[in-house]
Order: structure tokens, then C-alpha cells, then sequence
């Protein structure tokens, strides 16, 4: 099983201070078992400074990540914030790899061979991937996420995609040992007995709208119709008036045959009402509206700290909150990074990156793990 070292840095221009700052919080020499990898996560400043490049040149492990609009680590949060995590291990190996640049044409077939190189590098099948996803305008998430779930053969998929401060994500990047690219996806491979344990935390329950609706037409990521009428019609039967200024608003909480209710955003809406999703619409599926504000994101958020702290021998934990949560906070846009930290305090180290959708196993209803793709989530992977 991995422990995990944490460091930080709010140095972005001064390289040496930044490698200091990041050397001297982990101690290598004295803490660093046989195997390890790098996580880092950071404003796209920290990229165009060479800090992270330098960084990731100096440590003797590789490092994968992705830029972001906050992180956390303990003792430090913010945007302008380098954060890194190392997993390292005895007994569980860790390989990396990372894709060419992904277009509507190659995405699967570069993901399996991205997934295919980080696998030659290991002594056997990897028991957990993790993603680090680019946000693309011409792929959508869920797209990504098929192929991953696709190559992953039932191993749970853990990760998140990258974001930055632009309202296209134009400038977002992943990240491999220092390089950092604006359309390709990285990712890390774990051999051995990591054993992780995975929690979601969702809309409140006690704001979702329930109705008896269903799902009767639905193209690809396209969402036509709801109980025979066009999206939007169904919306004005609830009272609630949709529209591409205020679509994100709105959370869709979808429940197909798997029984596992999935929150997901809608990206657009089309002229004859329809709503463009960032995963395959299952038909004949049962929708839900989802209602998300301040008070049922920081509910849902103690409610998933508190099933999650309630696990023994935590050794890391990795958390992604979704960054339309960080949105629906408004002017406190730091508390549920607050709540997180203060909750978990010095129980164990950890690592907290705003992702712009999320990957996270949950429980089917045979039991079994069922690797998903989220939107307006908080994911937590534990070690």
C-alpha cells in the first residue's frame, strides 16, 4: 500500500526558492521508499515561469498532473498555488505515459496506446489508473471516458480534467514530467495491493427534484426528449426556465439500468430545445432535476468527509471537487476547500484539485464497481 508525501509552493517566478520550497517539505533522502510518482496540479503561471518543468527535472521519480483553477494540500490552499503529492511504495510499482494530441478521429486509439505504454512498463495488470484528462471543445468528456472504461477491462479509473481561468479552457494543460501539453491525456498505472476506496458526494438529496419523468428520445450526448416533449418544453412544465446562460444551473440526475443516479451538466441547448450532456444519454432512463446551492454543496461535502474519515489506516487520500461546485459557493468560493481541510486536519495527508468533470468508481447493484464519469461532483480516492 502507498503512503503519500505532500509539498507545496506559492513561488511562481523564482525557480530556486519554488525547488526549495518543494525539496525541503518532502525530505526525500529520509522518506522516499523504492517506488514512487508524482501528482502535481497548478495554475497555468507556474508553466509558463518554468517552475514546474524545473521542478519536475530535479525529483527522481516521474510526475503527472494537471493545471487547475485551486488546490490543497495540508497546511496550504489557493489558486496561485503549486501543489504536489507523492505516492511511493515498497511493495506497489508505478509507471506514467502520456498521449499525442487527441482529435475526434484518434482519441480511442491514442488513449489504448497511451494506456498500452504506461501498461509495458509494469510487471503485471495495473490494480487502479490514474487519469489526467484534457478539456477539449471538439471531444467531450464523456467521449474520454468511454475509452478509458473501454481499456481499463473493469480496473477502477480514478481522475479528473484540467482546467484554467479562461471561460473555454483554452489555456488548460496536462502535465508530464515537466512538459505540458494542451490536448493530449496523462496518466499513471499502479501494480500491487494499493486497495482503494472511493466515495462521491453528489447533489443533496433533499434538493432534487423528483418527477416521474422519462427519457423517450435521445441521439449520442443528445438530450431530445423527456415524457415526449423536447427538453426545454418539459422544463417549462416544472416552472423552471432553461436557457444557455443559466443551463449549468441545473444539474441532470440521471438513473439507467445500473441503478446508479449520475448528476451530469448540460453544455448547450439547440434551437429545437434540445440539451447537449457530457455523456451518452441512456433512453428510457428516468431524469431527475438536481437543485445545487451554497448550503447543499457544503452538505453533501460533510456527509462524504464524514463516511470517508471514518475508514482506518488512511494513508492518502486524492480529492477531486467538481469546479461548478466552487461556482455554485458564490463569493465563498474557498469553503468547501475549507471544510475539507479543516476536517481532515492532520489525520492524514492529502491532495484537493478543482477538476473539470470527474472519474470515480461507484457501487453497482450487484455489488460490484462501476466506473463512472461525473459532473458537479466531489470524488475522493483513499489509500
Amino acid at each position: 500500500m502507498p503512503k503519500m508525501l505532500t509539498a507545496h509552493t506559492f513561488e511562481i517566478d523564482e525557480i530556486d526558492i519554488a525547488i526549495s520550497d518543494i525539496l525541503g517539505q518532502l525530505q526525500l533522502e529520509s522518506r522516499l521508499l523504492k517506488n514512487a510518482v508524482g501528482i502535481l496540479s497548478c495554475d497555468v503561471e507556474f508553466i509558463e515561469t518554468g517552475v514546474v518543468s524545473a521542478i519536475c527535472e530535479r525529483l527522481p521519480f516521474e510526475v503527472a498532473g494537471a493545471t487547475t483553477l485551486a488546490s490543497a494540500v495540508p497546511g496550504a490552499s489557493g489558486q496561485r498555488i503549486l501543489a504536489l503529492s507523492v505516492l511511493t511504495s515498497d511493495d506497489v510499482t508505478f509507471s506514467t505515459a502520456i498521449s499525442k494530441p487527441l482529435s475526434p478521429e484518434n482519441s480511442g486509439q491514442e488513449i489504448q496506446n497511451t494506456y498500452n505504454d504506461a501498461l509495458s512498463k509494469l510487471p503485471g495488470k495495473p490494480s487502479l489508473i490514474l487519469s489526467f484528462a484534457p478539456v477539449m471543445l471538439n471531444i467531450s468528456g464523456g467521449g474520454i471516458f468511454d475509452h478509458l472504461n473501454s481499456i481499463s477491462e473493469g480496473i477502477p479509473v480514478f481522475g479528473s480534467f484540467s482546467l484554467d481561468h479562461t471561460l473555454t479552457f483554452e489555456e488548460s494543460m496536462t502535465i508530464l514530467n515537466g512538459e505540458a501539453t494542451r490536448d493530449t491525456l496523462a496518466m499513471i498505472l499502479m501494480h500491487g495491493e494499493v486497495n482503494p476506496r472511493f466515495f462521491v458526494s453528489g447533489t443533496a438529496d433533499g434538493n432534487i427534484q423528483r418527477q416521474p419523468a422519462i427519457i423517450t428520445d435521445s441521439d449520442g450526448f443528445m438530450l431530445k426528449k423527456v415524457n415526449g416533449m423536447p427538453f426545454t418544453d418539459y422544463m417549462d412544465t416544472l416552472g423552471l426556465k432553461v436557457d444557455n446562460k443559466n443551463a449549468m444551473t441545473f444539474p441532470l440526475v440521471i438513473t439507467d439500468d445500473s441503478a446508479i443516479p449520475l448528476a451530469y451538466a448540460i453544455y448547450s441547448l439547440t434551437p429545437e430545445g434540445y440539451a447537449l450532456l457530457g455523456t451518452r444519454v441512456p433512453l428510457n432512463a428516468t431524469l431527475s432535476i438536481g437543485r445545487l446551492d451554497y448550503n447543499a454543496v457544503l452538505e453533501k461535502t460533510r456527509e462524504t468527509m464524514q463516511r470517508l474519515l471514518a475508514e482506518d489506516n488512511i494513508k492518502g487520500i486524492l480529492i477531486h471537487p467538481c469546479f461548478i461546485r466552487n461556482i455554485m459557493l458564490g463569493p465563498d468560493s474557498d469553503d468547501e476547500i475549507k471544510t475539507v481541510m479543516d476536517m481532515v486536519g492532520d489525520r492524514a495527508p492529502y491532495h484537493l484539485t478543482h477538476a473539470g468533470g470527474e472519474m470515480c468508481p461507484m457501487t453497482g447493484s450487484d455489488g460490484c464497481l462501476v466506473n463512472c464519469f461525473h459532473s458537479y461532483t466531489l470524488i475522493a480516492c483513499v489509500f
